[in-house]
């Protein structure tokens, strides 16, 4: 399956930083990038940035969704930071960029439904960049 690539612009929201830490990331060499014009970088750069596991094929869709941070989580469930900070305490999955928490939010909607059932309004979760939506009866 051919990846599209990602602009600056897209990586920075990808990994919710601005263009400028893509930049400097680029720059430094943390970023593997190819110089068309502007830079183009390819997917399994970004996840190799993100140290986590490179996703198999079959969930490429799956983590091209932007990442959340700690706050855009606490906003999109509708709980306080002090919470999520419990449920990444108790095993909630992240893939972390730079020293940065970033949460999937497929992921994130999957482990909270597994934890707490449909306690929690996990629509306004998904509702974010390029998520799939979760199968209901998984």
């Amino acid at each position: 399956m051919a990846l599209p690539f990602l602009s600056v612009t897209d990586c920075a929201r990808h990994f919710s930083f601005s263009e400028r830490t893509v930049y400097e990331m680029i720059k430094s060499g943390e970023l593997r990038a190819e110089k068309f014009g502007s830079y183009l970088i390819a997917w399994p750069d970004a996840w190799a940035c993100e140290q986590g596991p490179v996703p198999r094929p079959e969930l490429y869709m799956r983590y091209m969704s932007d990442l959340l941070s700690r706050q855009a989580l606490a906003r999109r469930s509708g709980r306080s930071l002090r919470t999520v900070d419990r449920w990444l305490d108790s095993g909630l999955p992240t893939r972390n960029v730079r020293a940065s928490v970033r949460v999937n939010p497929v992921d994130a909607a999957e482990w909270l439904r597994g934890k707490y059932g449909t306690s929690i309004r996990l629509n306004r979760l998904l509702a974010c960049g390029t998520a799939p939506p979760v199968p209901q009866n998984a």
